[in-house]
């Protein structure tokens, strides 16, 4: 199990950031990174600070708690993907008068979750 603590510590002593700037960053006392590092609390980071943290940082949100990001799962390997590739077909359809169908031409695939 990732500890977000270790590797959020981690991430600030090798980048030179310091904990009020982060803090500040998600719009929380100049004390709350310190706080969550050193003292514990809160226990987990809230979904939207983990969610910008993770970008600041350019990491993937698994890395400070967060649930894995879901990988595209290729033709190759269908059993047990997350992900559904609905292929876009170049099919005509009307929609009124004065529309044409390559007006909202769409390109690639449509990619939904297996899991609805």
């Amino acid at each position: 199990m990732i500890d977000a603590r270790v590797v959020l510590e981690q991430l600030i002593r090798d980048r030179g950031e310091d904990y009020a700037s982060l803090s500040r960053l998600l719009g929380r006392n100049a004390a709350y990174i310190q706080q969550f590092i050193r003292r514990g609390t809160p226990r987990k980071l809230d979904e939207d600070d983990r969610r910008i943290l993770a970008r600041y940082f350019r990491i993937d949100e698994a890395e400070l708690g967060g649930p894995a990001a879901p990988t595209i799962a290729g033709a190759a390997n269908r059993r047990g993907a997350d992900f559904v590739r609905i292929p876009r077909l170049p099919i005509g359809a009307s929609a009124g008068p004065g529309a044409l169908d390559t007006d909202d031409a769409g390109s690639g695939d449509f990619i939904l979750d297996a899991r609805s």
